[in-house]
């Protein structure tokens, strides 16, 4: 299956109220997050750290003290925080995509991703052209000659999860900073006016490699940043690294040697979390495609098992079944698995989002 090439007629109106977070899939450019926001596209932020997140956030002393000294000594560039805003590096837009996610934040690109950048490695030559081929096949633009630097590939584990809760802590400001302006706002005119803001609803989404970052980040969020969020929606998480490589790889054991030897690898620690300091109170919709051999469907049910059984926290659980797209295709390969998806998520917007 490829994807559509005709443009979705019926996007649902934006909905000004919501704010999102979106983290996207393995080796994939922000960008590619247009293929859930219609017309309205994203706003990719520059990124030109090399942002250790575990640096002060570690038990080890030791650890963290080499990583701060590496720091200094000018190893990495600098640190990125929840209260910078980088300047903008461009505006991606995908023709034929539906709107399933409402304004979603402007963030900092991946930080294994390098723009512009010559290398005599073959290996980045064929990932630039993966990229200017799925920016093709998707209809999304500007396509952006990049690659992804494997030692920085993290695939949902610790540096990905700083990131996502980075980004969220963003998002916080965001909402908190709107809400003083507002109160201003209601303080001036009256509360019956129709034209009064309505408070912003945070929603986290993710898909593929990114679902499964924001899922595992949502349930470890402390307090201070958990109360804000109002929707977890995830497409197509796995429950761990290890096992949708034994589920979905053609050859395993090499790729969970690469992994382990090339990628930023964290073992299987990060794809757990203890149910009893969940601080999470809103619902997670899980989306999953019955085509999908990429992260196979069984992966997705021991999460949604898992949050069912011993997650009594979360007030819903919610599960989109597609029937025709295929792993990259959720949003734009079927124009009835579109219609789905949008009428699935206007519904948890409506319920949970209003």
């Amino acid at each position: 299956m490829i994807p559509r090439l005709k443009q979705y007629e019926d996007s649902p109106p934006c909905r000004h109220n919501i704010i999102t977070v979106a983290t996207p899939g393995i080796t994939a450019q922000r960008s590619q997050l247009s293929r859930y926001t219609g017309v309205d596209g994203v706003d990719v932020l520059e990124n030109t750290c090399s942002w250790r997140p575990h640096v002060g956030l570690v038990a080890s002393e030791d650890h963290s003290e080499a990583e701060l000294v590496a720091f200094q000594m000018g190893h990495e560039k600098c640190m990125l925080t929840a209260e910078e805003d980088p300047p903008l590096l461009y505006h991606a837009s995908c023709r034929v995509a539906p709107r399933l996610l409402h304004n979603v934040m402007a963030s900092p690109e991946m930080d294994e991703i390098v723009y512009n950048k010559c290398s005599f490695n073959p290996l980045h030559w064929l990932l630039m052209l993966k990229e200017i081929f799925t920016s093709i096949a998707f209809s999304v633009h500007p396509r952006r000659c990049a690659y992804s630097q494997m030692r920085m590939t993290n695939i949902g584990g610790k540096r990905d999860q700083a990131v996502c809760q980075r980004e969220i802590r963003r998002a916080v400001r965001i909402i908190n900073k709107a809400t003083a302006i507002s109160q201003g706002d209601n303080d001036v005119a009256p509360h019956s006016l129709p034209g009064r803001l309505l408070p912003l609803k945070l929603v986290l989404f993710g898909c593929s490699r990114g679902a499964t970052t924001t899922f595992y980040t949502a349930m470890k969020l402390p307090l201070e940043l958990a109360q804000y969020v109002s929707l977890v929606v995830v497409e197509a998480p796995f429950d761990t690294l290890h096992n949708v490589i034994a589920s979905s790889c053609w050859f395993p054991r090499f790729s969970l040697w690469f992994v382990r030897n090339f990628c930023d690898y964290d073992g299987d620690e990060p794809y757990s979390f203890d149910p009893d300091r969940v601080q999470l109170r809103c619902p997670i919709a899980f989306v999953m495609s019955t085509q999908d051999t990429r992260v196979p469907n069984k992966l997705t049910h021991r999460l949604i098992d898992t949050v069912k059984r011993e997650c009594p926290q979360i007030p819903a659980v919610e599960v989109l079944q597609l029937k025709h797209s295929r792993h990259p295709l959720m949003a734009v390969g079927n124009r009835e698995d579109q219609d789905a998806y949008v009428a699935f998520m206007e519904r948890l917007y409506d319920t949970y989002c209003s």
